[in-house]
């Protein structure tokens, strides 16, 4: 079995009904094909790993791992492709606990805009300057980031003494972070019907690699930090309805930067989901923080995780 829990016969015949595998040429641990997304290749550049199903074409630089191959060719979706794979000899309980997950993802396809019934009418004033920002929140991000991330405060009582953290999906803000500063509980309140679970703090920064932090001051102080492609799921767990926002895009590397906490509760969760990852991304990487978390951790240590981090 390979890292990605395919057997290698289940990878031969999704390349054998896709691929030109009988002019393949042997190359060790890959085959060396005719690529299927651009022509003329006389001289072959398309290689698929014989294990895995990750491939690359050296021609038209197309990538990305066996299910991707099959969307790509057949232009199909997402759980169509995944049947494809759908061998009783994938590991059980990895097909278990993916498929279960993969397939809530695909009946639920449409992620729905937030209604916030009582709070429909719920407006933020951005700060303007660094004068209008609590003492707190200087304290940990500088204005150029406080800026970029549009965060502000609300007259609405329920959100007072709190810095309300934007959230947005293409664009357009879906619901918010209400993040106490005056010893308030609980330490954050998100608006009614608000579920945090179905999105992706700072999902502007999802291309080829990503960095995936717990919290939206992670993701920030991440960014402040000169890793800018870091984004938040917003709590420990990988929902259904994230792990569906990323495969929508062509990520290619994914390092996971959790916290470190006393609890170990940043760990385990870790491990959980890059189980979860490496069945649909070529490449999961892990950093082991010293630090608390991302946010609490400097610069420097976080350029020194980053260098020594660990593939899955």
């Amino acid at each position: 079995m390979n890292n990605l829990d395919i057997d290698e016969k289940i990878v031969f015949n999704i390349v054998n009904t896709y691929l030109d595998i009988g002019n393949a040429k042997d190359c060790g641990g890959d085959w060396k094909i005719r690529c299927p997304f651009h022509s003329p290749d006389n001289d072959p550049s398309f290689y698929i790993n014989k294990y895995n199903g990750i491939f690359y074409c050296f021609g038209c630089q197309i990538k990305g791992n066996l299910i991707q191959l099959i969307m790509k060719i057949k232009k199909c979706t997402f759980e169509e492709a995944y049947k494809e794979i759908g061998d009783p000899d994938i590991n059980s309980k990895i097909k278990h606990r993916i498929s279960n997950k993969i397939l809530h993802i695909v009946d639920n396809s449409s992620i729905k805009e937030l209604k916030q019934e009582d709070e429909s009418n719920i407006s933020y004033i951005k700060y303007k300057n660094k004068e209008e920002c609590p003492k707190y929140l200087l304290g940990r991000l500088e204005w150029e980031t406080i800026d970029h991330f549009q965060l502000g405060y609300t007259c609405f009582e329920k959100y007072k003494g709190r810095i309300i953290i934007p959230i947005f999906r293409k664009n357009h803000i879906v619901g918010f972070v209400a993040r106490d500063y005056m010893d308030q509980d609980p330490k954050y309140l998100f608006p009614f019907n608000f579920k945090k679970s179905n999105y992706i703090f700072n999902d502007k920064a999802l291309e080829e690699e990503i960095i995936l932090v717990e919290g939206t001051f992670d993701a920030m102080s991440m960014w402040e930090k000169g890793f800018q492609n870091s984004v938040a799921i917003l709590g420990h767990d990988l929902s259904s309805e994230q792990l569906k926002i990323l495969c929508a895009f062509n990520i290619k590397r994914i390092v996971l930067c959790l916290d470190n906490d006393e609890k170990k509760q940043g760990n385990n969760a870790m491990i959980t989901i890059s189980k979860e990852l490496k069945y649909l991304f070529p490449e999961i990487y892990i950093m082991d923080l010293i630090s608390k978390d991302p946010a609490d951790a400097t610069k420097i240590e976080i350029e020194e995780r980053y260098n020594k981090k660990r593939k899955v």
